[in-house]
């Protein structure tokens, strides 16, 4: 691993990753890459494909924000998080448009069809967070159902594999 000479952020050198010019990743489709040469500060870390040195970008938002501190806690009072506050059903709605192109109407739908439950366990509590997930295949994002926080939470864990989760129910057949 190469480390850089002014900090001590680990480039992706000793990874696997292949040094490359700037002009070679973009020939290759890459948004970042690793530089064959250090910046002009001597850090030889990530670059994106604009030519910008990761560790540069850092040093300058983190000198930026102590030099205009009141102005970033004043944005903080009216930016995503407020809007998130102020307006949690909007918030809601752009969040599975977004996400997993669902409208409201279509994620009501759903729920509806489940029988207002999870399409797991038929639990009526969302659990830990409040709101139902949206179960959705991560290869396809094809949406499946609705589920609680801890059945989503379970699939999550079994990295929604199904031979993973036979076993397990098998496991606890044994072990009743």
């Amino acid at each position: 691993m190469t480390i850089s000479s002014t900090s001590n952020r680990v480039s992706y050198t000793g990874n696997g990753a292949t040094p490359m010019t700037r002009g070679e990743a973009i020939a290759q489709g890459l948004k970042k890459f690793v530089p064959i040469k250090p910046c002009i500060r001597g850090h030889l870390v990530i670059r994106t494909i604009n030519g910008s040195c990761t560790e540069c970008s850092r040093i300058r938002g983190r000198a930026l924000y102590a030099k205009n501190i009141e102005k970033y806690r004043e944005k903080g009072r009216t930016g995503e998080a407020y809007r998130r506050r102020k307006y949690p059903e909007r918030y809601r709605a752009g969040l599975l448009r977004r996400l997993y192109g669902l409208s409201i109407a279509q994620y009501e739908a759903i729920w509806v069809s489940q029988g207002l439950a999870c399409a797991i366990c038929q639990s009526t509590d969302p659990g830990r967070k409040g709101v139902f997930a949206v179960d959705h295949d991560h290869e396809t994002g094809r949406v499946r159902g609705i589920l609680c926080g801890n059945c989503n939470n379970g699939l999550g864990r079994f990295k929604d594999k199904y031979e993973s989760l036979v076993r397990a129910a098998e496991y606890l057949m044994v072990n009743k």
